[in-house]
């Protein structure tokens, strides 16, 4: 739970600009795959993920096909596809993935598979835990976290 919390206020700024996008030109915040990827073809048929604004791909641990496979350490496997027209960041370990299509992964119990894509610019806020609003971390540190479109 301490990872979700730490990640929304991270990614405040981010959102932010979602909200104003979706405010002034009608975009969905959380939008389909086919949204974001119109040409590829593989994209309609995928229900068990989204794009969280135009650059971080969403893969839930809820349903099929994300299936636990260590009760003891709450490992999870996630089965998700990224499109293969752009290149892709693995959130957790910063790592480049390479696009097999469709992939899984194993993911923590207390991680996201989340993955970012190439090019994106991302504003994070190094927010303090001892902090009990977001307007209290108003004058925190603002990084930018780049992940170069190779």
């Amino acid at each position: 739970m301490r990872n979700s919390i730490y990640l929304r206020y991270n990614l405040a700024h981010y959102l932010y600009t979602l909200f104003n996008e979706a405010s002034t030109k009608g975009t969905p915040i959380m939008r389909a795959m086919w949204l974001e990827f119109p040409k590829d073809t593989e994209m309609p048929a995928i229900e068990n993920q989204f794009m969280f604004g135009s650059d971080i791909l969403v893969s839930p641990k809820v349903g099929e096909p994300a299936d636990i496979i260590d009760p003891e350490t709450g490992d999870w496997t996630v089965n998700l596809a990224l499109p293969a027209s752009t290149g892709w960041y693995n959130y957790n370990d910063k790592s480049l993935v390479a696009s097999p299509y469709p992939a899984s992964m194993q993911v923590a119990d207390d991680q996201i598979a989340m993955f970012i894509r190439e090019g994106a610019i991302l504003p994070i806020l190094d927010f303090n835990f001892d902090r009990l609003s977001l307007t209290a971390a108003i004058d925190d540190p603002l990084k930018l976290q780049i992940f170069p479109d190779w």
